[in-house]
């Protein structure tokens, strides 16, 4: 999960939707009202209880929760989605790396520690790798040709690349100005530097452009840590180091952070050699896990063989006995919380006079906090046709601090369509849109619909307000920034009896009225020319 967040996804192709026997608006509120706040606290508490050992893949903490996930969806009647089974097997290599110091051998000698100044890990499915390579600086790290832009001038074959965050924030506004592309998140750095034949890619962190602390860097990447099984990396190293880390290795070249961060916004700017050998050795504890995704689907009437689908991961960190105290991560609010909010959700589908002209499929995913892994196995072997897939909406995370005014899109710029979705919908409940707050922070590609979105399904994600019917937008400020430094990927994250519920109901409400919609619509969505996936949807809706 990325913060506390409620996604949405779903895209139109004309700016109205045309719908056909869609039921009145008080057949929907009717169907609203079977939600309720009792069974979402309950269902809450269960999945985020010490009881569930923070639901990591691979553990018993998991085959609890996807137990207790199937029996709800079997309790609501849904129907099992993988050909009687609520199960989609999904295989991954669980990984526990213990790296060495990383030593730095230049003019002057550096040795980085573990977890105070880097941490790395290997996904080569081997138990121990041992790495001594050049270091070169590559600015961002990006090659992005529709943006005119190409940090990789030279060849970086077998050296490691050494990287900063977000994209390059460009005075003339190219790739999305303040906004962050797919080319600013981590996971790409690590990507294109494998295309690229790099020995590693290590990412310089910052806490502002990530928006994130170091303390989520060590805690996400220090546990066990899995990838999807048979697709071992070539990348003999992926890590990130401090901010003062970094500029210690710059230093070795004359140069200060800052200075290397302005160099890399030059368009004549070239990989910068640091001068120096970094090696560092790391042991792996690996095992193979058949960790699970959790699939109902609640057929539709005239239409069932076209489908509409919810989904929210279940999974969190499990437990770290090196911790003092609590060692649990009980994923409350990431994402417990999302998970009780779907199955609400289906029970008010169930509820729904008439029935949905569509099917409306129900996925509880698994290692989301991975690297969307569930979500990508899933959008490479769907239990139900992409191309009958009308849209995406994703659930990650509620707001439990009371109602608010607005609604935060992300993607904001991806389709006129949607908003106008939106705006209809949360114009009924009195709210408003509002764009992203922190569009560079990049939370678009940061949960399981940008899996989907990547393979073509129309998924743009919507997050609670942040302009409080109580305290405005100055308490919701306050509260995001507390959730992101207290909470956010820490065993703090835990249920509380003191949540208020409101915020959630009204939330679970709109994106409810919004799959309604999605559920009747007579066409297919669509992306907007404009946006990067739409070749890809359009490709797969002729069949390619």
């Amino acid at each position: 999960m990325k913060r506390s967040i409620l996604i949405l996804a779903a895209l139109l192709i004309a700016c109205c939707v045309e719908t056909s026997t869609q039921p009145s608006d008080e057949a929907v509120t009717t169907a609203v009202k079977a939600m309720s706040t009792e069974p979402l606290a309950e269902n809450t508490r269960a999945l985020s209880d010490d009881e569930m050992q923070g639901r990591a893949p691979g553990s018993e903490g998991e085959e609890r929760a996807t137990q207790f996930i199937a029996e709800k969806f079997q309790e609501l009647g849904l129907s099992p989605a993988n050909n009687g089974s609520y199960f989609q097997d999904v295989p991954m290599v669980g990984m526990k790396p213990q790296p060495s110091d990383l030593t730095i051998e230049g003019k002057t000698g550096i040795t980085l520690k573990y977890k105070d100044d880097f941490v790395a890990w290997n996904e080569e499915e081997k138990t121990r790798v041992s790495v001594d390579a050049p270091l070169v600086f590559l600015g961002y790290g990006v090659e992005a040709p529709e943006y005119n832009w190409n940090d990789f001038k030279e060849d970086v074959k077998d050296k490691i690349i050494v990287v900063l965050i977000n994209d390059p924030p460009l005075p003339d506004g190219r790739f999305k100005g303040k906004e962050m592309t797919y080319y600013g998140r981590w996971s790409y750095k690590f990507e294109e530097a494998e295309r690229k034949g790099a020995a590693g890619c290590l990412v310089i962190h910052e806490t502002e452009p990530a928006s994130y602390g170091w303390n989520v860097v060590v805690s996400s990447n220090t546990g066990e840590l899995f990838s999807l099984s048979g697709s071992p990396s070539k990348l003999k190293v992926r890590g990130w180091i401090t901010m003062d880390a970094g500029d210690r290795l710059l230093r070795n070249v004359g140069l200060t952070y800052e200075e290397a961060k302005e160099l890399a916004l030059k368009d004549d700017f070239k990989p910068i050699d640091l001068k120096a050998n970094a090696s560092v050795s790391i042991d792996t504890e690996l095992r193979h896990v058949d960790s699970k995704n959790v699939a109902g689907v609640l057929e539709g009437g005239s239409k069932k063989d076209e489908y509409v689908l919810y989904m929210g991961h279940w999974d969190h960190f499990g437990t770290d006995p090196t911790l003092e105290g609590d060692q649990i991560y009980n994923g409350a609010m990431d994402n417990a919380i999302g998970m009780s909010g779907i199955i609400e959700i289906a029970r008010a589908f169930k509820a729904l006079k008439p029935q949905t002209q569509r099917s409306v499929i129900f996925l509880a995913t698994t290692g989301e906090e991975q690297g969307l892994l569930g979500s990508e196995h899933y959008a490479q072997h769907p239990l139900l046709p992409l191309n009958r897939t009308l849209a995406v909406i994703n659930i990650d995370g509620a707001n439990v601090w009371g109602k608010t005014k607005d609604v935060v899109m992300m993607g904001y710029d991806q389709s006129e369509d949607i908003r106008a979705l939106a705006e209809k919908e949360a114009e009924k409940q009195g709210r408003y849109l509002t764009p992203d707050p922190k569009p560079e922070a990049g939370s678009f590609y940061r949960s399981d619909h940008f899996s989907l979105a990547k393979v073509g399904v129309p998924s743009v994600y919507v997050e609670s307000g942040i302009d409080y019917e109580e305290g405005g937008k100055e308490r919701g400020q306050k509260l995001k920034e507390e959730w992101n430094e207290k909470y956010y990927h820490t065993v703090e994250d835990e249920y509380s009896e003191d949540w208020d519920y409101s915020g959630v109901m009204q939330d679970i409400e709109l994106i409810f009225r919004i799959g309604v919609d999605l559920s009747f619509a007579e066409k297919y969505p669509q992306w907007s020319e404009s946006s990067e996936f739409y070749a890809i949807r359009a490709r797969s809706l002729k069949g390619e």
